[in-house]
């Protein structure tokens, strides 16, 4: 009988550690996806060319999706306009997978084209960044940034109260480039340089600031 009691209170016992670390692990995901929520948008200095305004929120308890908006100085006059792109997206560790579909017209007909874009959270300045894989590489060669691949995020704020359209786009000289230091345009000279080294961004997750 003893034997039957101490089996059981093991068996409890047990069972309470797994719910424990079932609700601990259930919590550490849930703060993860957390941290990606807010708005982030391209530097201010390619705006004459393009411009992104990505927000991230919930959808769902677990579950994020996404509103977009962006402009291209690059287009076709059989492109199917689109206001907005929204959806869902995937999050794994610092790697962000975003979902978009495109559309344009060809003999009459629509013709659309699916793509993902995966982009990379990395901190540059104390500040939150995502680069597409093409500035990704290009800032893991040579540490340089390629303008035209950084969304820089503006505000941690997100849900119906915030307006991500307005959201500022900022200078790309925030992420470490010294104020007075000469931008120049990368597609024509290549990236620019900072003025110190970015970093994967869980190594500072304590910060704060956007």
């Amino acid at each position: 009988m003893l034997k039957l009691l101490i089996a059981s209170v093991a068996y409890l016992a047990i069972q309470a550690f797994s719910h424990a670390q079932e609700f601990q692990d259930a919590e550490t995901q849930r703060s993860q996806r957390n941290a990606w929520i807010g708005v982030y948008t391209s530097p201010s200095e390619v705006g004459r060319f393009t411009g992104t305004k990505l927000k991230v929120d919930k959808d769902g308890p677990d579950k994020l999706g996404y509103q977009m908006q962006f402009y291209s100085d690059f287009s076709d006059a059989n492109d199917i306009e689109q206001e907005e792109l929204s959806g869902q997206l995937l999050v794994e560790e610092n790697r962000l997978y975003l979902p978009e579909a495109h559309g344009s017209y060809r003999k009459g007909k629509p013709q659309l084209f699916a793509m993902i874009s995966r982009y990379t959270k990395v901190q540059i300045g104390g500040r939150t960044v995502l680069l597409q894989d093409d500035a990704y590489s290009e800032f893991q060669r040579s540490g340089k940034l390629y303008d035209y691949g950084i969304l820089i995020k503006v505000t941690n704020k997100s849900g119906f109260q915030i307006d991500y359209r307005k959201a500022p786009h900022l200078s790309i000289k925030t992420l470490s480039m010294p104020p007075t230091a000469p931008w120049k345009d990368p597609f024509v000279h290549g990236p620019n340089e900072p003025s110190e080294k970015a970093e994967p961004a869980n190594a500072h997750a304590r910060r704060s600031r956007p």
